[in-house]
């Protein structure tokens, strides 16, 4: 028995030797972001894997990547960050990237293996400019199960992360902040993700201390409005998102069909500003998509058509609870396809903007509908459900001016104990 004892501390001991050697290795300051510190980087991240793994940890300061750096698997790249710092790129750990400048098809900046993790730490690219930014590859990309991206800002990414090109199942992002130019977050071949606390503004780079004018703000928001994609699904079983945010953009979320397949999951207290199609649907799995506590905000630098938009490609499920709707949008949705989608005590508040002269709030061409429990307000208090409508559900509803459904459908649609305000 003591003999087994004896083995048993030796070999926790051993254990705990081996975990003590790999952990907190830290990055020596070399070129203070003035010359490359990206192989000092790299060895010290595979010195640290070659020791089971651990945490590699970047002092405050700046750092320069002129080439990309790869987390092996099991290797943490950790910095010192306690809080966005879209007023602070002067503090904390700061990445200046350099690499794969007007090479948007180039080997990401950091790239995340299995069980691997970037912590802690402040991205922006120094050369980046305006009105017609370098495109650059992605900024982080993971590969492999378990990849995570906590306490990030991306002060001015051209794209931010890619967890599309490579299976990614149980991915892990939180608090992830910054100015995203063309793509924020993609995922497809995944399952079981975790995305929670990302917020995506244009703040984070005017407000950087940079020296950059306030002025940079109008051409970076008609630029983002023309061409940023903040979130894209494609086969994700089982995502989870909470507390999302994007302003503003083209698409805030997008949800598509990859050769892999379609989303399912739940999207919660997720928000939406000043988009020009705030909910674009092409595709989700049957088991549906739950969007839930949801703000959802159109933009008129090009008149936002439809705040949800259902192509006729949609064959799922799509659920809307306790959202809210507002903006200079022309409606709130336009829906085709044979799928789902239901809306549940939402509100559709038009507040100062003005609906153009003779738009309907909904527009359903086909599928099933349900609209449940909702609030229209004035101007926006007009449904019309086309020919190819299988079912629809118009029920228990309040409109501010007189609740009109122009019913096209033959097929079984139920209205029933709806109300409007007749003052």
């Amino acid at each position: 028995m003591r003999l087994e004892q004896n083995i048993i501390i030796v070999f926790m001991t051993i254990f705990t030797i081996a975990i003590a050697a790999a952990d907190n290795i830290s990055v020596p300051k070399y070129g203070r972001g003035v010359t490359d510190d990206s192989g000092i980087i790299q060895k010290t991240l595979d010195k640290c894997a070659a020791a089971n793994g651990g945490v590699v940890f970047l002092p405050a300061g700046k750092y320069r990547l002129d080439k990309p750096i790869c987390i092996p698997s099991g290797v943490t790249l950790k910095g010192d960050w306690e809080a966005p710092h879209h007023t602070m790129i002067d503090k904390g750990t700061v990445i200046l990237a350099y690499a794969g400048k007007g090479k948007e098809n180039d080997p990401p900046l950091i790239k995340l293996n299995p069980n691997s993790a970037v912590k802690g730490i402040t991205i922006y690219y120094p050369e980046q400019k305006l009105p017609d930014p370098f495109p650059y590859p992605w900024t982080i990309q993971g590969e492999g199960a378990d990849c995570s991206i906590i306490d990030v800002t991306l002060t001015n990414s051209y794209n931010a992360v890619d967890l599309e090109t490579y299976p990614n199942e149980r991915h892990y992002i939180r608090n992830l902040f910054g100015g995203i130019l063309r793509k924020g977050i993609f995922v497809d071949q995944s399952k079981n993700g975790r995305i929670e606390n990302v917020h995506f503004s244009h703040n984070y780079w005017v407000r950087a201390g940079l020296g950059h004018p306030t002025s940079y703000w109008d051409p970076l928001f008609a630029d983002s409005y023309l061409n940023l994609t903040a979130f894209r699904f494609g086969k994700a079983d089982n995502e989870i998102a909470t507390n999302t945010f994007a302003i503003p953009c083209k698409i805030g979320y997008h949800f598509v069909k990859s050769k892999h397949g379609a989303c399912c999951g739940i999207f919660s207290g997720i928000g939406m500003d000043f988009t020009q199609k705030p909910i674009l649907i092409e595709e989700t799995q049957d088991s549906g998509v739950l969007i839930a506590n949801a703000e959802i905000v159109a933009g008129n630098a090009v008149r936002s058509e439809a705040q949800i938009e259902a192509a006729s490609t949609h064959t799922g499920t799509v659920q809307f609870a306790n959202c809210s709707f507002w903006g200079p949008g022309q409606s709130i949705a336009r829906i085709h396809g044979s799928g789902t989608v239901s809306m549940f005590n939402c509100n559709m508040s038009l507040y100062a903007w003005d609906v153009p002269s003779g738009k309907p709030a909904i527009e359903v061409y086909g599928g099933s509908f349900s609209l449940v429990s909702s609030t229209l307000f004035a101007g926006w208090d007009k449904i019309i459900l086309d020919k190819n409508v299988k079912t629809a559900v118009i029920m228990s509803n309040t409109a501010r001016g007189k609740l009109e459904v122009d019913n096209r459908s033959v097929g079984d649609v139920q209205i029933v104990g709806n109300s409007w305000n007749k003052d």
